[in-house]
Order: C-alpha cells, then structure tokens, then sequence
C-alpha cells in the first residue's frame, strides 16, 4: 500500500527512523543474528526429523519435515497444544509444499520459542507421516 498523502505523524515518525537507523539497524541485526544461531543450534539438535538451507538474507526461514509428514497436521497440533503456545505456519500457505514450515527468528526470545518447540516434541515426539 502506498500513499502520496500520509498522515503527518507518520511523516515525522518516518523522518525520526531514517535519523536513528543506524541505531535500528544495529538492534535488528543483532536480534537476527542471535535468532539464526538459534535456530541453526536446534536444527543441528533436530535433524533426524527436519531439515532446513540457511536463508541469505531474510529473519525468516522454512524447515522441512523429513519422513513425509505434513507441515499442516503439526502445525495446528503446536497451534492447540495450550502448553507450548506457538504459531507456526505450513508450507502450503506460501506455496512451498506441506513438509515445509516456515519459521521467523528476527524476535528477541527466538531462542526460548525454540525450546518451547522442542519441549512440545520430547512430550508428543517428532512429526511423523502417520
């Protein structure tokens, strides 16, 4: 969306961001940073059941699913499982497939949303095909 007329407070909030970017920058390359560890640490922790090719580029990534399962099933599983409390998004809803999840890293507790995912699979165990 973009618009030739935005509000004025917009504007003057726009203008203070391009002043303090290098600040800002700093910030959210730093969380990006901290959350790829994370998450190359969990892969490296998961991989007998997922699988995944760093990103070049982006805070976020998709994990696949090995063994044929679908990326839709566990998702809705994390999504009702009350304890871990996460969302996470299938594949299919960025037309990469359902063995792909896609996973965000660009937060400040990255790491502790990684160690709710993998407490929710040392009680329900890794995703399967069945």
């Amino acid at each position: 969306y973009v618009s030739i007329c935005p509000p004025a407070p917009l504007e003057f909030l726009g203008d203070l961001a391009l002043r303090h970017r290098a600040r800002l920058l700093s910030r959210s390359n730093r969380l990006c940073e901290q959350g790829l560890t994370a998450v190359k640490e969990f892969c490296a922790r998961q991989e007998d059941w997922i699988a995944w090719a760093e990103p070049l580029g982006s805070s976020t990534c998709f994990l696949r699913l090995r063994h044929g399962a679908s990326a839709e099933r566990f998702c809705r599983e994390i999504a009702e499982d009350v304890e871990t409390r996460l969302m996470l998004l299938p594949g299919p809803l960025f037309e990469a497939g359902d063995s792909h999840l896609r996973f965000g890293f660009g937060r400040a507790n990255t790491a502790d949303l990684l160690v709710r995912l993998e407490d929710h699979i040392a009680r329900h165990g890794p995703p399967s095909s069945s």
